[in-house]
């Protein structure tokens, strides 16, 4: 499955790890596994007899999961199956000969963008906007999602030229060029030549250069002098405030004079010349994407038409939930919601953080979360885009359908902004907590014991949000605030996270008190149940439940040190040592500060 991307730089290869193979590992070994000692060491591990071989991971295994998914695609009954199944087959079919190929594109991307021979600032950037958010599309200036650090809270766009005509192409393929004139004077009745074309090319390209420094300023600035505000501001509600309502900032290259590079579009001694250049950027980027980097000196006539390349996300992600939700799914994960919010509002309420002043709006408070499950997070009730297989036009409709998808999920607090299908995790937004297909994927609904396994898996993220939520409340009084900072101060001691990062610090006391929570959760509930492993290994209740939370926990956490993470949050469970039954002298009970709720 890596072997369909064209750029391997941008994959990670983990240490894969999963709980199938630990318990196969374990029965080698004939021996416990002792989470009292270095547990994760256990679990996300190497196979024993090859070094050099790697184990399947949660997020490799539900990669898999959802390929078997994509391989029945067209006889689902999910309707959001068969677009993507037709939008595949549409790829497969596209003629992707330069001469069609590229006319095909040209004709799409001007048909839905509107484009006319004469465009003024406010409608070049806007269709570079039109590009870049609801076609996902490159183009001579592009805008994309980045962050300022590590926090979500800091989220930007980017904005920087982009050059998709190969700097030889005059030699390599100069009829390339003449394929999309050819189209763009038959659509806007002009009479262009590609000479024209590849001369305002390199003009551009030596009076507007790419540069690598950058520099922040508001997004209510128009990066575009010659952009009125109001116009800028149009830009940015249909656009970027739909699907990306935290962005606060741009973040722009200092040596490339944007401003400049518009006005130089926009002039019309250039016209309609700088529209061609513009679609016909933005057509030879989605043809690379497809055909090969290298297509227009290396001429190939396949395409990759990969879901990975297809980038339909959305559409994906519908599929999914229609799949892999059902009614009876559904009402076994309520019922651990509810559960979990039981024990949480039970343990806030014992807790020494909360005064007694406050007792009476935990539950409330905790009343107030909303839980969106799969075909509500991915919005899977949305009609499927239609595929007429006439393949840009439908690429074109699939991607629309995403930047929709995305509007949606904006509007009703969904915080997963982007689909989740590689993070088998649980997401909030303020009140609302999104469970997405892929935490589906890793939980288990056949087996006898899924109360327990899914309670160590999809239990303890719940709570984990929920004592999140509790704890970020700015209504409690100020005793119970000076307590809360109190317990975030003990977590951010750099002698606890031995980095000193407060992000780690934070997740570790949010586990902490999920996993103090669930683990009683399963007690009262008689959820510990536990499958025969093998008649030489013995292994406790709590020590499994363990095994399963790590497991489902080292996918998701790159290059950790081996005591962070996994163990930290439970050494600093008041009640860890009795749980699972630790000796005074084991390596979970080192000299590390502990940290009651």
């Amino acid at each position: 499955m890596q072997g369909t991307s064209k750029n391997t730089a941008r994959l990670r290869a983990p240490d894969f790890c999963c709980v199938k193979e630990a318990l196969e590992i374990v029965q080698r070994l004939n021996t416990s596994l002792d989470p009292c000692a270095n547990f994760h060491d256990f679990v996300c591990m190497r196979r024993l007899s090859d070094i050099n071989s790697t184990d399947v991971s949660p997020l490799f295994r539900i990669a898999v999961d959802r390929a078997n998914l994509e391989y029945s695609v067209g006889s689902s009954a999910s309707p959001s199956g068969r677009a993507l199944s037709r939008l595949h087959r549409s790829c497969v079919k596209q003629n992707w000969r330069f001469e069609v190929a590229l006319a095909d594109f040209t004709s799409a991307i001007m048909s839905t963008s509107k484009v006319t021979a004469r465009m003024s600032a406010a409608d070049i950037v806007k269709f570079l906007a039109l590009m870049s958010f609801r076609y996902r599309l490159p183009g001579l200036v592009t805008f994309w999602e980045a962050y300022n650090g590590n926090s979500s809270q800091t989220m930007s766009l980017a904005l920087s030229k982009w050059d998709s005509i190969p700097p030889m192409l005059n030699m390599s393929c100069f009829k390339c060029i003449e394929f999309m004139i050819t189209t763009f004077n038959a659509i806007l009745k002009v009479d262009l030549k590609a000479s024209a074309l590849m001369n305002f090319h390199d003009a551009v390209s030596v009076h507007y250069t790419t540069a690598y420094n950058t520099t922040n300023q508001s997004l209510f600035d128009s990066p575009f002098r010659s952009l009125s505000p109001n116009a800028w501001l149009d830009i940015i509600n249909e656009f970027v405030y739909p699907v990306y309502p935290d962005a606060k900032y741009i973040i722009r290259e200092t040596g490339t004079d944007l401003d400049d590079l518009i006005v130089h579009l926009t002039k019309p001694s250039n016209q309609p010349i700088a529209v061609a250049f513009l679609v016909i950027q933005t057509v030879m980027a989605i043809y690379q994407e497809f055909v090969d980097l290298n297509a227009f000196s290396h001429p190939s006539h396949e395409a990759d038409c990969s879901f990975l390349v297809l980038q339909v996300s959305e559409l994906q992600e519908s599929f999914e939930a229609q799949v892999v939700a059902t009614p009876a799914r559904d009402d076994h994960v309520q019922e651990i919601v509810d559960v979990v919010r039981k024990q949480v509002t039970s343990d806030a309420l014992s807790s020494f953080t909360f005064s007694e002043e406050d007792h009476l709006h935990i539950s409330e408070t905790l009343g107030t979360i909303e839980v969106r499950l799969p075909r509500d997070v991915a919005i899977a009730d949305k009609p499927s885009p239609e595929i007429t297989f006439n393949f840009p036009a439908d690429l074109l409709a699939a991607r629309s359908f995403g930047f929709e998808v995305q509007q949606e999920k904006v509007r009703k607090k969904l915080n997963n902004l982007k689909p989740q299908s590689y993070m088998p995790d649980v997401f909030r937004r303020d009140n609302v907590i999104s469970i997405p297909s892929s935490m589906y994927s890793m939980l288990k609904f056949e087996s006898k014991s899924k109360p327990f396994a899914n309670l160590a898996v999809l239990g303890v993220r719940l709570a984990r949000e929920l004592w999140s939520f509790l704890l970020e409340t700015q209504t409690w009084t100020n005793k119970t605030m000076q307590k809360i900072q109190s317990f975030e101060l003990c977590f951010s001691d750099p002698d606890f996270t031995k980095t000193g990062v407060n992000a780690a610090g934070r997740s570790a006391r949010l586990m902490a008190a999920a996993l103090a929570s669930i683990v009683k959760a399963a007690s009262k509930s008689n959820w510990l149940h536990v499958e025969h492993i093998s008649n030489s290994v013995h292994m406790s209740r709590g020590q499994l439940f363990h095994l399963v939370l790590a497991d489902s926990l080292c996918g998701d956490i790159i290059a950790q040190l081996p005591a962070e993470d996994v163990n930290v949050p439970a050494k600093n469970t008041p009640d860890f040592s009795e749980v699972f039954g630790c000796a005074p002298d084991a390596a979970m009970n080192s000299n590390q500060s502990l940290c009651p709720v």
